[in-house]
């Protein structure tokens, strides 16, 4: 993470907040970047009682919104996100209000009750959309997190199956990612950047991940290859197609090449990851 640019983030609240009596901080970004985790945590933790966080996922709808939009996007749709409820309630909080927030389970898929936020200072809001079209207003400083286009794919395939959901399949999560995340990465998140006050990058970390996960390698037998596709070859990290001799496709992982990822995925599937570049931002 790029500590130059935390410092002058950091200096930046500092000076808006002598001037006023809130500071609205965004920390938008695609997927898997690690806003919360990592950017949003490293603020609420130097600011501490000074700051809250409010995390534009709490605002998610309920499923019946699938119903409303393009399919294309699914879940990551920018309608998704309450960007009217996230406004309103940025706005109270400026204001000195306490809000009621929707407490959104993602284990559940749902909204379980509310969540109240008592105003301080300095207002953390992250999310996927967190500077989107009239959000933007409401941010005095505004940060774009973003990863590798491979590295937001590996932590969420791991996030979504050892974490999050649990019971997801890597296959789906694979999926979901290489369709709608993909897609509303390249039409929606990715204009924010260019709107945002400072861009923080994030490389993968992965020894964080195996360290978090206590991740150990799998099994991986080179002798049933019968043909092997780079995808993804950079540094340390290599991601691999590999077609065996009943034309059934796996999806590899190596990390300093040892495999932590080995799974099977469909033929249409092999087909849609050769269309991603993995090494965008």
């Amino acid at each position: 993470m790029n500590a130059d640019v935390l410092i002058a983030v950091l200096q930046a609240i500092e000076k808006k907040l002598a001037h006023q009596q809130n500071v609205v901080v965004s920390v938008c970004g695609g997927s898997c970047t690690r806003k919360s985790s990592l950017v949003s945590a490293f603020l609420s933790n130097h600011f501490k009682d000074r700051c809250v966080v409010i995390s534009q996922d709490q605002f998610q709808l309920q499923p019946t919104f699938l119903n409303k939009v393009n399919p294309k996007y699914m879940w990551d749709h920018p309608g998704n996100f309450g960007i009217e409820q996230c406004q309103v309630a940025l706005t109270q909080l400026r204001q000195n209000i306490t809000v009621k927030i929707p407490d959104y389970q993602f284990k559940k898929e749902q909204k379980v009750g509310f969540k109240v936020i008592t105003p301080k200072p300095i207002l953390i809001f992250e999310g996927l959309y967190a500077n989107f079209n009239e959000l933007a207003a409401l941010n005095d400083v505004s940060i774009y997190v973003e990863s590798p286009c491979y590295a937001r794919m590996i932590r969420r395939i791991f996030r979504n199956t050892l974490d999050r959901y649990k019971h997801k399949e890597h296959e789906l999560i694979l999926k979901s990612f290489c369709n709608s995340v993909a897609a509303a990465h390249q039409d929606f998140v990715i204009d924010q950047k260019h709107k945002c006050d400072y861009i923080i990058q994030v490389p993968l970390a992965f020894d964080q991940i195996t360290g978090y996960y206590a991740l150990e390698p799998v099994d991986y037998d080179t002798g049933k290859a019968l043909t092997e596709y780079n995808l993804v070859h950079d540094q340390d990290i290599k991601v691999r197609l590999l077609t065996d001799h009943n034309d059934q496709s796996r999806f590899i992982l190596f990390y300093k090449e040892r495999p932590y990822l080995n799974f099977q995925i469909s033929n249409t599937l092999a087909t849609k990851t050769k269309t991603i570049d993995w090494l965008a931002y």
